[in-house]
């Protein structure tokens, strides 16, 4: 760039007719003056486009960080929802006569939910990264790798990692839910239509001591109560 400044500078003096000696002892030193006040401007430029440039480079990798840190949380529902879906099909498994084909189609449903909202974060993650590999020679070449490591290569990996980490532990849980599910046994509680437990009938029932006894006939005279009849009541008005 040196080079191409200087020889612009001498060919704006004018071609006349000189040797080259003579001319450069003329108007080399001015060349060279112009030169250098060309290459300072040239820098500034270049220094305000640079800054200008790193700007954009910032406000991209925090809306990119942004976005992907917003498809965690969006992970992190999905799965805190699904886990209270599970924990209520445990409850309802262990303490009421649900339906098993019920609860399969609800844990189904609820798993689908968590894998789509999955997918879709590690599809977009994967476009973003993507997106850098083809940009950073076009936008940012002037940038050292490591310059470039440090400004948006490591933010970024910080982030796709925490949607990484979270896709990860979420599916775990979800598994561990539904074999919590299908393994737990169903509630054993005794229906209306169970048949009736039958009484052992070696077991004789005991009398309590304070039944109080029946009603029965007092003799008269010490005699049996069964001989008692009219005639004998009325010779005897006792």
């Amino acid at each position: 760039m040196r080079h191409i400044l200087l020889a612009s500078e001498l060919a704006r003096c004018g071609g006349t007719g000189e040797q080259a000696p003579e001319f450069l002892r003329d108007y080399l030193g001015a060349a060279l003056e112009g030169a250098k006040t060309a290459y300072q401007m040239q820098l500034a430029g270049m220094s305000s486009d640079a800054l200008k440039t790193l700007t954009e480079l910032r406000k991209s990798v925090t809306d990119e960080t942004a976005k992907v840190s917003d498809a965690t949380r969006q992970i992190i529902t999905a799965v805190a929802s699904a886990l209270a879906v599970g924990a209520g099909l445990i409850a309802a498994r262990m303490t009421a006569s649900a339906s098993p084909l019920l609860i399969i189609l609800v844990m189904v449903m609820a798993g689908a939910y968590v894998a789509i909202t999955i997918l879709s974060g590690v599809m977009f993650t994967l476009l973003q990264r993507k997106v850098r590999k083809e940009w950073q020679p076009r936008l940012y070449r002037f940038l050292s790798q490591r310059d470039y490591e440090a400004l948006a290569a490591g933010p970024a990996r910080m982030a796709e990692n925490a949607l990484w980490w979270s896709s990860i532990l979420g599916t775990v849980a979800i598994v561990v839910m539904a074999f919590a599910i299908f393994l737990i046994p169903p509630t054993l509680s005794v229906g209306k239509y169970d048949p009736p437990i039958k009484k052992d009938a070696s077991i004789e029932t005991s009398v309590d001591a304070d039944t109080p006894l029946q009603n029965k006939t007092i003799p008269i005279n010490g005699g049996d109560a069964s001989d008692l009849s009219d005639e004998n009541i009325k010779s005897d008005p006792r």
